[in-house]
């Protein structure tokens, strides 16, 4: 299951479900691109592209992502979806983005049971 419900503001190692990109297991190619939902301090969700999502959250958290992360932080990494190519992963964040915040908690939600890839999968088909 590819969700945060720990605390991932302070990151010493790599946070429980942030991928380190270890060499791939049983003749699969790990994604090399990634779709993260953040929570920001206010409530509100930040969807983001990245190929590094630890490093990605560290940069929000220390004030250095996006200009809207800024002034909410601290920012908490609630999923990510890995996809095979930088289109696919931007494609999955673009239609994220499309949706309600209803919709989007409800997405949420489903990826605490299962993955964001299998949650993604009806809006992306």
């Amino acid at each position: 299951m590819r969700t945060e419900n720990d605390d991932c503001n302070s990151i010493s190692a790599t946070p429980p479900g942030v991928p380190q990109h270890a060499s791939p297991m049983d003749g699969e190619e790990e994604p090399a691109h990634f779709m993260y939902v953040l929570e920001c301090v206010d409530g509100s969700l930040y969807t983001g592209y990245a190929v590094d999502v630890r490093r990605r959250l560290e940069a929000h958290n220390a004030g250095r992502g996006a200009k809207y992360t800024r002034a909410r932080r601290p920012v908490k990494l609630l999923a990510y979806a890995g996809f095979a190519t930088k289109h696919d992963a931007m494609s999955a964040e673009y239609r994220f983005k499309q949706l309600s915040r209803d919709e989007k908690d409800a997405l949420l939600a489903a990826a605490s049971r299962t993955s964001l890839e299998e949650a993604l999968a009806p809006i992306l088909a």
